[in-house]
């Protein structure tokens, strides 16, 4: 998947109830200021898209806004591509080797080349758990509610309040019609193994009990194994199955 602009089909009897007022009959003082932002709205074609301001140095810049899900994914790409380039330069980055046996020698890496190396694989399965959240999220219709026993849950209180896997089981299924439950199951069950690491790494929370050495070392061991493409591909597959199924609501 790579990243899209966020964009929005809108019909021309909408277009002819928005109010127009020319260029030169506006004060444009409030958008010349320094660290200061705005979204423009460009219709074309029937088609809607946001333009957000980007003030420096005495000009003025803009961009389309992209599809954050999308834009999370493509990074995700990128730092997986810069943790190969790390790992083929692992020759040229080591400091001393460990001779922990006749027929067994470790290589110890320079320290930052090492640091860089677990940052980078912190930090695109982060963009991965981003990826999912927002796009669940965007999924979800405004006008959205669940029953509950003392009162409805709306968009808002589901986005801020149900974790991955309510959304997952409770939300997603509302919504759009899963014709495989099984299937669905299985590659969800792997994201929310990879949201527990993520999770570990962003909060710090032992994960493991009564480890005499680290509470960490499991997860830095899971996270050095990871297939971080693999990862990234099974998280495509699904999105781009649940973006196809049939609206249910």
């Amino acid at each position: 998947m790579s990243a899209d602009l966020k964009k929005y089909s809108i019909s021309q009897e909408v277009i002819n109830k928005i109010p127009q007022k020319k260029g030169e009959d506006s004060d444009f003082k409030k958008y010349s200021k320094e660290g200061k932002s705005t979204t423009w709205v460009l219709l074309v074609n029937e088609t809607m898209k946001y333009l957000t301001q980007v003030n420096s140095k005495g000009n003025f810049y803009a961009g389309f806004m992209p599809e954050p899900y999308l834009l999370f994914l493509s990074n995700s790409k990128s730092l997986n591509n810069k943790i190969k380039e790390l790992e083929n330069g692992f020759k040229l980055n080591v400091d001393t080797e460990l001779k922990v046996s006749e027929n067994f020698n470790l290589k110890v890496l320079n320290q930052e080349a090492y640091n860089q190396y677990i940052l980078n694989k912190i930090s695109s399965v982060i963009f991965l758990i981003m990826s999912v959240e927002s796009f669940i999220n965007t999924l979800i219709p405004e006008n959205f509610e669940i029953e509950k026993d003392k009162g409805k849950d709306t968009k808002i209180e589901i986005e801020k309040s149900y974790q991955l896997k309510e959304k997952f089981r409770e939300v997603i299924p509302r919504i759009k019609e899963i014709t495989d439950t099984i299937e669905y199951q299985n590659r969800y069950s792997k994201i929310l193994q990879l949201s527990r690491i993520r999770n570990s790494f962003i909060h710090l929370k032992t994960s493991t009990n009564g480890n005499p050495l680290d509470p960490y070392l499991e997860d830095f061991e899971k996270l050095i194994a990871m297939d971080l493409d693999k990862e990234r591909k099974n998280i495509e597959l699904l999105l781009y199955s649940i973006n196809a199924s049939k609206n249910v609501c």
